[in-house]
């Protein structure tokens, strides 16, 4: 989270209100986040379950994709810091085999 304040303008990093955004969904039937996994504790204003449940509380249809464990792995190895430009050919590697793997999953969200 990051707080940038200037005589004129106060500006804070979006992570601090949602990770995810997911309630920005509201009035779509069919709803896919893709999100990192939140902090514990949560630093969010909006946590993705009060998300979730909003929008399955308007029949939504929602399903949610965190990074697996090969991705994590890849995040692991730069240290966590995801703008480490060492991390993207390995998590380029690693989504595209849960994209695949997930992709079963979620395509019945579209049909």
């Amino acid at each position: 989270m990051a707080i940038l304040c200037s005589p004129a303008n106060h500006y804070i990093d979006g992570g601090f209100y949602s990770i995810d955004n997911a309630d920005f969904a509201v009035g779509h039937d069919r709803v896919l986040v893709l999100t990192l996994p939140a902090r514990v504790p949560p630093m969010c204003v909006v946590s993705l379950d009060a998300a979730v449940n909003m929008l399955r509380g308007k029949s939504a249809r929602v399903e949610i994709v965190h990074p697996d464990e090969a991705v994590q792995t890849v995040f692991a190895s730069v240290g966590g810091n995801l703008l480490d430009p060492a991390v993207r050919e390995g998590a380029a590697r690693a989504g595209r085999e849960q994209g695949r793997i997930v992709g079963r999953r979620v395509s019945s969200l579209w049909r």
